[in-house]
């Protein structure tokens, strides 16, 4: 009678020979431990005959040696399972590489999701085809700001924090009232949440300043005593700012309207107030930094405006602009400009007309924004500047090599590094689709809305061509610059509609490569809806007390009102 094992003995051998027909070489004949191989080529323990293995990786080839060596000591009835051995070894090592793969795919989509999340209005995950509200709570006053994992509000008299993860509250300071906090978010600018809020709070014969740490304590206050005539401004970093004018006052005019500007002043402004700077420590007062700022007399008294006299008629609008972000202090008025970044280091940036702000550019560096725009990088030197309106997305997925600006007809064109045209190429304009402003840059797309402010307009970030453009849902025409978020995949725009009290906000949603829309359309009138990313979540609020209904794809009801603070999520799969 035959016995099983005799059937199970089996050659290692390819059945025919190649360049790499031998995965595994030399064949087993023997039935007790110490048996050579079969040709007796005395290539060693289990008769391997010098066989390689090129096409394995080396853990693979390295089991194949351990195998045939093994093999060639074991009698014949354990060589089905050693030759299973040698299959687990390879599907196996098939498997990490499976594996491998996976976890390579999982970093670089936390890599993508944590740029997302660094860059202007990015959000996790918005989902395809609807929000709802994971929870909404009232809100009495304004968002005064964010820290980590908290939205920051006013109640009265009180500075609440509210966390993000559920909306309860966290903690709470009563610091009176005319509540003030920054550093303040600005659309577009690349800013980590930060640590610190400093805010404002009381009457301005009475002023205090309190500075809240990550966690909600206080970790300091000081009285200011009486703050009239000062302009303050919290600072990031636990700094303030206190915005005085010197110099002269120039003398009242009988002006009556703009034409007796050029009569009245025919050399031009040539007397006006400066600014001065005063930065210091919120906490202690210690000083951090001063600048002044002198006034250069003004050629053309048209480009400071009108503003109405106590008196009669009107005078020259000599007062200053300070904007304040997490990056940068920017002061403009009729004869004087400057730019500051938050350590007091000044910004090399060109002079603008009193229209032209400096605003954080999303993928690094400023840009002073007008009919000649200049981009700037992080410490304020100028890369190029360029006869064109800058056109600076909204939100955007991370940092990117060009920059867009419009040409005199409404068409975008894209300048590299040093402001060289990338696109379109040749060097022509007046191509692709007129838009009016820039919505997002993300998953490789430039979003837009169209010149009739009623169209979204997509175009291939790399090469400019349009990929497909789609009416706001509804028929919407959009009032004004919409809100706007993204996760890379998805961008989700407030589009306002109407003015005043007849002004109604929608939530749309845009698949970036498909163009396909949904809505949440809540009927909102007055002040409209706002969107606020922190964290890498969606924040939706408004800031009167004017319930608004709205049903979500979903079939969600009153997922929004004015006077309530909202964390939108995507809807969970049915």
């Amino acid at each position: 009678m035959v016995r099983r094992d005799t059937m199970l003995l089996f050659d290692l051998e390819p059945d025919e020979a190649g360049p790499d027909a031998a995965a595994v070489t030399g064949s087993v004949t023997g039935t007790g431990p110490g048996a050579g191989p079969e040709d007796g080529s005395g290539a060693g323990p289990g008769g391997a005959r010098g066989g390689r293995v090129p096409a394995l990786a080396d853990p693979v080839r390295a089991a194949a040696r351990s195998a045939r060596a093994l093999l060639a000591r074991q009698p014949r009835r354990r060589l089905v399972a050693l030759g299973t051995a040698v299959a687990v070894v390879v599907g196996g090592t098939a498997g990490v590489t499976v594996a491998v793969r996976h976890a390579r795919a999982d970093a670089a989509e936390r890599a993508r999701v944590a740029a997302v999340v660094a860059s202007p209005g990015g959000v996790r995950d918005l989902g395809h085809g609807g929000l709802t509200a994971a929870w909404t709570t009232p809100l009495t006053g304004e968002v005064l700001g964010a820290l980590p994992g908290t939205v920051v509000t006013a109640d009265g008299g009180d500075v609440v924090g509210l966390r993000l993860a559920d909306g309860r509250e966290a903690w709470r300071h009563a610091l009176g009232g005319q509540v003030d906090c920054g550093p303040a978010a600005v659309a577009g600018e690349r800013a980590a949440t930060p640590t610190t809020l400093t805010c404002l709070a009381g009457p301005a014969a009475d002023r205090r300043v309190t500075v809240i740490d990550a966690r909600g304590d206080v970790v300091g206050q000081r009285d200011l005593g009486d703050a009239t005539g000062h302009d303050l401004h919290p600072l990031a970093g636990g700094g303030l700012l206190d915005v005085q004018r010197t110099g002269e006052v120039p003398p009242p005019a009988p002006i009556l309207d703009e034409s007796d500007l050029t009569a009245f002043y025919p050399d031009g402004l040539l007397v006006g107030q400066g600014v001065r700077l005063t930065v210091t420590d919120a906490v202690t007062g210690d000083a951090r930094w001063v600048a002044d700022i002198p006034f250069r007399p003004v050629a053309d008294v048209r480009t400071c405006g009108l503003a109405p006299d106590q008196d009669a008629g009107f005078r020259v609008h000599t007062e200053a602009t300070v904007r304040v972000s997490a990056t940068v202090v920017d002061v403009e008025g009729c004869g004087v400009a400057a730019d500051y970044l938050p350590d007091g280091a000044p910004l090399t940036a060109p002079p603008g007309s009193v229209q032209d702000a400096l605003v954080p550019d999303p993928s690094g560096g400023f840009a002073r924004v007008g009919d000649t725009s200049a981009f700037l990088d992080a410490r304020g030197a100028v890369r190029f500047t360029v006869p064109s309106v800058a056109a600076l997305p909204v939100a955007t997925d991370g940092p990117a090599p060009q920059r867009l600006v419009l040409d005199g007809s409404g068409h975008l064109v894209a300048l590299g590094a040093d402001g060289a045209r990338v696109w379109p190429a040749g060097g022509r304009s007046g191509t692709g689709p007129r838009v009016t402003t820039v919505l997002a840059r993300a998953g490789g797309v430039v979003l837009s809305l169209g010149a009739d402010n009623r169209t979204l307009v997509a175009q291939r970030a790399d090469d400019g061509a349009a990929t497909w453009n789609v009416r706001l849902p509804g028929g919407l025409t959009a009032v004004g610059q919409p809100e706007v978020v993204t996760d890379g995949r998805v961008a989700v725009l407030a589009v306002g509609t109407g003015m005043g009290q007849g002004a109604v906000t929608h939530v749309v949603g845009v698949d970036l490569r498909t163009g396909e829309t949904w809505t949440a359309a809540p009927p909102a009138t007055g002040d409209p809806l706002r969107l606020l990313a922190v964290d890498g979540r969606l924040l939706a609020y408004t800031a009167t007390d004017t319930v608004v209904a709205g049903t979500l794809p979903g079939g969600e009801t009153a997922w929004a009102r004015e006077g309530t603070l909202t964390l939108l999520a995507p809807r969970a799969p049915r």
